[in-house]
């Protein structure tokens, strides 16, 4: 994907997500100027309840897509001060625009063209390390939530309320029964 005729890598398709999201240190080595940006005051509310701040909002041209199939357009993007293992995250705004259809199974996005099908292909290897990243910082943000069991209450066991037939499952191996 170019953003601003930039190649940005690690970019995350949220199809959960009302926006389109720039991370500032990616907003910064697109080189363009910050006057560019258009300042907004409503804070980002994510799933857990969390607020970000954006610097404002910015309107960048978007390319998708691999040669034949590649359409252009212009986009905005919310620009946040947040560290983040991705570049950007491409959310329902850019989704709806281009009729994609995404498949996390195939880490494909597909979307229509006048003369085929445009496709976006990630890298598994890329997303696993990025989600992996994204769980680190969670887990060192948690780490101070203890997950123990209560010792009011041990692990309890199921047991059988009558005798047991142990029954054969293959007569060549004596070992595996129910």
């Amino acid at each position: 994907m170019k953003i601003s005729d930039f190649e940005v890598r690690r970019v995350l398709v949220d199809s959960r997500s009302m926006a389109n999201i720039l991370f500032k240190d990616t907003f910064d080595k697109l080189q363009v100027r910050e006057s560019n940006i258009q300042p907004m005051s409503t804070p980002l509310v994510g799933f857990n309840g969390e607020e970000v701040k954006p610097l404002g909002r910015i309107s960048v041209p978007v390319e998708v897509g691999m040669w034949p199939n590649i359409t252009r357009f212009k986009h905005t993007f919310l620009v946040v001060a947040t560290p983040s293992p991705y570049n950007a995250i491409i959310g329902r705004p850019i989704n709806h625009a281009l009729r994609a259809v995404v498949s996390t199974y195939y880490l494909a996005m597909k979307f229509p063209m006048d003369f085929g099908v445009g496709v976006v292909w990630g890298d598994q290897l890329k997303s696993r390390k990025c989600y992996i990243v994204a769980l680190k910082e969670k887990a060192r943000l948690a780490d101070d939530v203890k997950l123990e069991r209560p010792v009011e209450y041990p692990e309890e066991r199921a047991t059988p309320t009558e005798e047991t037939i142990h029954i054969l499952t293959l007569k060549e191996d004596l070992a595996r029964t129910l």
